[in-house]
């Protein structure tokens, strides 16, 4: 069953954040969770608030990104919340 993803404004920030590229890989992988979120995802476990979670490694212009997006299933079944952006930034050598 596939999902709309739906993001908060807090979400929309972090992604913002994010380098163009960086977020048009990462809007790539939302919508590919979307499709088959129970397959492409975890429990989310303390010190996260309860939810899911999917991770994500990119590299753009020397830095790799490690990414988790935090999301809830909608109330109408429809949807994921799409609440929290996290990243990790590494230089590569």
């Amino acid at each position: 069953m596939s999902y709309e993803p739906v993001i908060t404004p807090r979400a929309a920030e972090d992604l913002a954040a994010l380098p163009l590229p960086v977020q048009n890989f990462l809007e790539q992988q939302i919508n590919r969770v979307a499709e088959a979120p129970s397959q492409l995802s975890r429990a989310a476990v303390f010190p996260y608030p309860p939810g899911q979670m999917s991770e994500f490694d990119h590299e753009f212009e020397g830095v790799r990104y490690h990414l988790t997006v935090h999301f809830r299933f909608g109330q109408d079944e429809r949807t994921l919340i799409i609440y929290a952006i996290g990243r990790v930034e590494r230089r590569l050598p």
